[in-house]
C-alpha cells in the first residue's frame, strides 16, 4: 500500500504540474513561449522536481524587467503551494478510501478470533523432542 501511495503522489505531482504548465504555456504570448524550455529540459524538470518545477517554469517564461521577475516568483510560489495542496488532498482521500497497510492489518487482527489455550503435548511428542534434543546435543563424556 505504501508503494502505491508513493507512486500515486509522484504521478499526481508530475501530471498536475504538466497540465498546469501546458495551460499556462498555451495562454502565454508567443515571445514568452519561445523563451521556454525545450522538451528534454521540461521533462527532466517535471520528473526531478514535480510541483517545484513551477519555480523554474515561471522564471523562464516571465515578463522582462524587475517587475516581471517579482511577479514570476510570486506566481511560482502560489502555484507550487496550490499543487502541493491538491496532491495532499488527493492522497488524504486515497488513504481515507483505502486506508494504510497498518490500519488494514489492525482491522484484520481485531476481527480474527483469539487463539484458544494450547493443548498439552502428547507423551509421544515429548519423546520425539527428547530424541531430537539428544541428537543435537550429545551427552558429554566425563574423564
Amino acid at each position: 500500500m505504501a508503494v502505491l501511495r508513493v507512486a500515486l503522489q509522484m504521478a499526481l505531482g508530475i501530471l498536475l504540474t504538466l497540465g498546469l504548465q501546458l495551460l499556462l504555456r498555451m495562454w502565454s504570448p508567443p515571445s514568452r513561449r519561445e523563451r521556454g524550455w525545450n522538451d528534454a529540459t521540461w521533462g527532466a524538470a517535471l520528473y526531478a522536481f514535480g510541483p517545484a518545477s513551477m519555480l523554474g517554469f515561471c522564471w523562464v517564461t516571465r515578463a522582462p524587467g524587475t517587475r516581471g521577475a517579482a511577479i514570476a516568483i510570486g506566481r511560482a510560489v502560489v502555484w507550487v503551494a496550490l499543487l502541493v495542496v491538491m496532491v495532499t488532498l488527493i492522497d488524504v482521500g486515497f488513504v481515507g478510501r483505502y486506508g494504510t497497510l497498518r490500519e488494514r492489518s489492525e482491522a484484520i487482527s481485531a476481527t480474527a478470533p483469539a487463539p484458544g489455550p494450547r493443548a498439552a503435548p502428547s507423551p509421544q511428542r515429548e519423546r520425539q523432542r527428547d530424541v531430537r534434543r539428544h541428537d543435537r546435543d550429545p551427552p558429554r563424556s566425563t574423564r
